[in-house]
């Protein structure tokens, strides 16, 4: 039985989803790694899963995670519960 590889674009699109949950640009790097890491064990290349990024995994990365701070529900630090 042969497993179908993912394209770039769905991979990454699949795998921002379920792994960047963080509001700190700083981890945009490591992220991208993760990513590329994660990806190589899928068949899928470096240069592939960059084309899918639009160039830049890091700069990609950091629009995912201001993304994600975007749509994080702001807290209430007023409330000391």
């Amino acid at each position: 039985m042969t497993v179908e590889r993912p394209s770039a674009l769905t991979f990454l699109t699949g795998w921002t989803v379920q792994n960047v949950a963080t509001t700190d640009a700083g981890a945009a790097e490591a992220l991208a790694q993760a990513c590329m890491a994660d990806a190589g064990e899928r068949g899928l290349s470096a240069a592939e899963l960059m084309e899918a990024a639009g160039g830049d995994m890091v700069d990609f990365m950091r629009s995912e995670i201001a993304r994600f701070a975007a749509a994080a529900p702001e807290r209430d630090l007023s409330r000391d519960d």
